[in-house]
């Protein structure tokens, strides 16, 4: 099927409507939530990417998400765009961990040689006097009536979408855009999220106070990122790349790459240019 549906469609607009791929519903979710699924068309499988559009928006509507959604699959990519929904966007945890790296991170001013000499007898000090406990050993010291804590809604949305794979196979990988990619960023850093590379499209956090924290978070990520931002951009977004960019050369993140493309063209050459920046990224990880 083939065709496109406008930005405020529903999970019923995909059920009637002809588009490109499948239609699923993720009933781990409550209500269940919609998605669009593509099989991988090459001969080499990679992996799956999972797209989580911008709020208000779906599968087919963004130009960025509807193409890369159809063309990822003849590089050897299944493709799982879902029917976001708009929630929160709540960051409470960003600070800590913000507040927490930047005490790492604090230099000597008197002495800079000190802070690696200071660092490194840190690391081997707790090395030596702390043993982790086993597993087995944390299962007993647990208390039975202590439940888990409850994972956010972008990650049981992503997971959820993720363990509908018959089969899974290679890597995993989030493509996620505008605010929610705040969200999923600090799933990860949670450790409340594991996969195996981010994808974020214009990335931004609306409230002014938290880009810098936004950027500290993204530059400490264990995974590779790629970073995508679209020109012309609105003027209070501009600052924010500059800032995430600053911050991985500060923390030294080889993984991360950012890029740009026209976000005004909707031309087959700037869609190819962008899906090409998303190839030559994961070449460079080695994964063709």
């Amino acid at each position: 099927m083939s065709g496109h549906i406008s930005l405020a469609a529903s999970e019923q607009d995909y059920q009637y409507y002809a588009f490109d791929g499948e239609f699923k519903l993720v009933e781990a979710i409550q209500p269940p939530l919609g998605s669009v699924w593509l099989d991988e068309t090459s001969p080499k499988k990679l992996g799956t990417l999972l797209f989580v559009p911008a709020p208000e928006t779906g599968p087919t509507s963004p130009i960025e998400v509807d193409y890369l959604r159809r063309h990822m699959p003849k590089w050897g990519w299944q493709t799982i765009a879902i029917l976001p929904r708009t929630i929160p966007i709540v960051l409470n945890p960003l600070a800590e961990v913000t507040s927490a790296a930047s005490a790492t991170m604090a230099p000597n001013q008197e002495n800079p040689d000190a802070n690696d000499d200071a660092t490194a007898v840190e690391n081997e000090s707790e090395l030596i006097t702390e043993e982790e406990p086993s597993n087995a050993e944390q299962a007993e010291d647990a208390p039975d009536n202590v439940e888990q804590p409850e994972k956010p809604i972008i990650v049981n949305w992503i997971q959820s979408s993720f363990d509908m794979r018959e089969p899974a196979f290679g890597f995993e990988v989030v493509v996620v855009q505008a605010e929610y990619a705040a969200l999923v960023a600090q799933a990860i850093s949670n450790q409340e999220l594991e996969i195996d590379a981010l994808v974020m499209i214009n990335a931004h956090i609306r409230n002014i106070e938290r880009q810098k924290e936004l950027a500290v978070l993204v530059a400490q990520l264990e995974i590779p990122v790629l970073d995508l931002i679209s020109e012309p951009s609105l003027e209070w977004l501009k600052s924010q790349p500059a800032q995430r960019l600053q911050q991985a050369k500060k923390q030294q993140k080889l993984d991360y790459r950012q890029a740009t493309f026209s976000g005004a063209s909707s031309g087959e050459m700037e869609q190819q240019r962008l899906s090409k920046s998303i190839y030559g990224w994961m070449h460079s990880l080695g994964w063709y």
